[in-house]
């Protein structure tokens, strides 16, 4: 049974939900009658796997119990999601925009290539690696250009005394783009807290496995209110963000129902 508050939040998010169908997503579909650009394309990708991750949210914790610990961790992705449609929107010049969405636009290549050439020439993968790498190509796909563009972001950040790190698309690492973009306390926090969820550590144990002899349930596998709560409050915090950066790239022009559920989530 959940309680009046976490029925509070969830009616924040269906009242969102509801919102975005109506008004975010049938606006943008009615303004993209034409051809987008790489920014608008890849902030249309990024806000649209959001939804869906917050539609998950929503699934796992809608009856106030649920599995929160896996809804933490899909925060998680929310998170990431909005840090990086954040970074990639931050720029104000519009060819600066451009770049930093191919760069992700154009990132499984680069991983792809390096992945290759990593691999022994006996590896049983790597045939099958370099047959997808040569679909690419066949699609019109230039690895030479695609790469000259990671070449000069990585010339660029050295210029700002910045060390690339070649793992990330971005080559700044998820926290360097979250300290970009005003978001590094949510990354901090949050995003460790769920990190510490998604992979096996003994800081979580408690939530699935309790050694105290005098509760009644020793192990933790069914639907419980575990962190429901919190995890409604972050996801609903971050997807609004979203609908937020949506609303001011595609001009959308819904500021004022956006910040009237904002202000009164707070309440």
């Amino acid at each position: 049974m959940a309680t009046n508050k976490i029925s509070g939040i969830l009616e924040f998010h269906k009242k969102l939900l509801d919102f975005v169908d109506a008004d975010v997503k049938q606006t943008i579909q009615n303004q993209v009658k034409t051809q987008l650009g790489s920014f608008k394309i890849i902030c249309l990708v990024l806000f649209t796997k959001s939804t869906k991750t917050f539609r998950a949210i929503q699934h796992l914790c809608g009856k106030g119990i649920g599995y929160g610990e896996d809804a933490m961790i899909l925060t998680r992705s929310l998170l990431e999601n909005l840090i990086n449609l954040a970074y990639i929107a931050n720029p104000q010049q519009e060819e600066e925009r451009e770049r930093r969405a191919k760069l992700f636009a154009n990132w499984l290549i680069i991983d792809l290539k390096r992945k290759i050439d990593g691999l022994p020439s006996d590896d049983p993968l790597k045939p099958q690696l370099e047959e997808h790498f040569k679909n690419w190509q066949s699609i019109g796909v230039d690895y030479g250009e695609i790469n000259r563009l990671h070449q000069g972001e990585c010339q660029k950040l050295r210029a700002t005394g910045k060390q690339p790190n070649k793992r990330y698309w971005s080559y700044l690492s998820i926290k360097g783009r979250a300290e970009e973009v005003g978001l590094l306390p949510a990354y901090n926090g949050i995003y460790w807290i769920c990190s510490k969820i998604a992979h096996p550590d003994p800081g979580v144990t408690n939530f699935y496995v309790n050694e105290m002899p005098d509760r009644n349930s020793i192990i933790y596998d069914t639907p419980n209110p575990t962190l429901i709560e919190e995890t409604l409050a972050f996801s609903f915090d971050y997807y609004i963000r979203m609908v937020g950066l949506i609303n001011n790239i595609f001009n959308l022009r819904l500021d004022g129902k956006i910040n009237g559920m904002k202000n009164n989530f707070i309440k």
